[in-house]
């Protein structure tokens, strides 16, 4: 049976979701404790307080660490295909259908990266406002991958431009399917052109000044 997520966006301003980039290397978690946030994959091993709700897709990933994961506190969200025909194993982890390409309203579009099936919870999830934390697109100068060491297959710049294609058919349905919702890529210096960039800080002072006035 399909996991139906609660709408818990509509009482809320935003949702920060955690990618993986090396750009939050010493980013200050702290700040992101009262807010909503969704990360994706090792993100649930910043803890329930920082990460809400965790989701990933590759299988790998559930194999290296699923007993890591069971022990974590918050939400865990999969759109993995295997998961799914065995629900009854992993009743601690929701399971949602796979759709391989787009944005969908009773599953949860693939488009060749986690990120992107974080963005079409949220979407679920009812939140309007989206912000994404380390979606770099792109190796570091150091030719690193991730702000974590936690990691399972090496990417190589013909990854990252598997992922840009698969953010173009999500921008697509995200357009046609979804207007009222908008992305913004909380990291100026990201490859991952298709939304409104600006720092962490600045869209924070923004909000401030809207509390204000």
């Amino acid at each position: 049976m399909t996991w139906v997520p609660d709408q818990i966006g509509h009482n809320k301003e935003e949702v920060f979701i955690i990618g993986g980039g090396t750009s939050l290397r010493g980013f200050d978690w702290k700040v992101l404790e009262p807010l909503s946030t969704i990360g994706c994959n090792h993100a649930f091993r910043l803890g329930e307080k920082v990460c809400d709700v965790c989701v990933f897709g590759d299988h790998k990933f559930f194999s290296r660490f699923h007993g890591e994961l069971k022990n974590y506190k918050g939400l865990i969200v999969t759109n993995n295909r295997h998961l799914f025909t065995q629900q009854k194993q992993v009743p601690w982890i929701k399971c949602m259908k796979y759709e391989r390409r787009g944005l969908h309203t009773h599953a949860l579009g693939w488009n060749d990266n986690t990120g992107a099936v974080a963005i079409n919870l949220a979407i679920l999830m009812g939140f309007k406002s989206i912000c994404l934390l380390g979606f770099d697109m792109c190796l570091s100068e150091k030719r690193e991958p991730n702000y974590h060491k936690h990691i399972i297959d090496i990417p190589c710049d013909s990854i990252y431009k598997k992922f840009q294609k698969g953010f173009t058919y999500l921008k697509r349905d995200l357009d046609n399917k979804f207007p009222d919702v908008e992305i913004i890529n909380l990291n100026p210096k990201s490859d991952l052109e298709l939304f409104p960039k600006m720092t962490f800080e600045e869209y924070m002072e923004g909000k401030k000044y809207a509390m204000v006035s």
